[in-house]
């Protein structure tokens, strides 16, 4: 059973530091993974060919090959992402434009959410709605969220970034 780790954020801040830790706490676990940390990879935008569709490929040379192979070996995709004006971060809608490719390959997988950010339960339940819908589109398992408020990435304890990767181990 592999895992998947998408980190959306455009910078390495609080949902950095939660993949970061939840890396270690599933290499601990004997768990295999990958993490994407989204902003140190080079992602195109997806100029909607659809050559993903009509063609089953796409003709963006970047490393959104490599995530899509991991993507097809896991069982489980986390996603870890600030929250943007009751959104995703462009970064992470970039990428699951681009996960298009995969739209029949995808059903079966599950996928947890985890948002942070300076945010209250509206925003939180916005973002967590796109992302839902996500899934049925792509047909997997939406198996939750959990919402973190912090606005910088210090405003994080240490316990609570580690019960949050805890919780993360619990559910999936």
């Amino acid at each position: 059973m592999s895992i998947t780790v998408l980190c959306g954020s455009p910078k390495k801040g609080s949902s950095f530091r939660i993949s970061t830790n939840l890396s270690q706490l599933l290499l601990e676990n004997k768990r295999p993974h990958e993490v994407f940390n989204l902003c140190e990879k080079k992602l195109q935008l997806c100029n909607g060919c659809l050559l993903c569709e009509d063609e089953g490929y796409c003709p963006l040379n970047d490393d959104m090959h490599q995530i899509c192979n991991a993507l097809l070996l896991s069982d489980t995709i986390i996603i870890v992402t600030p929250v943007f004006f009751d959104n995703i971060p462009a970064i992470l809608k970039n990428c699951l434009d681009r996960m298009n490719l995969m739209c029949n390959q995808l059903s079966e997988k599950k996928l947890f959410l985890v948002t942070v950010g300076q945010a209250d339960q509206v925003s939180w339940d916005a973002c967590n709605n796109i992302i839902k819908n996500y899934c049925g589109i792509m047909s997997m398992e939406y198996l939750g969220q959990i919402n973190l408020y912090a606005r910088k990435p210090n405003d994080l304890t240490t316990d609570q970034v580690l019960d949050c990767c805890k919780k993360i181990m619990d559910i999936i």
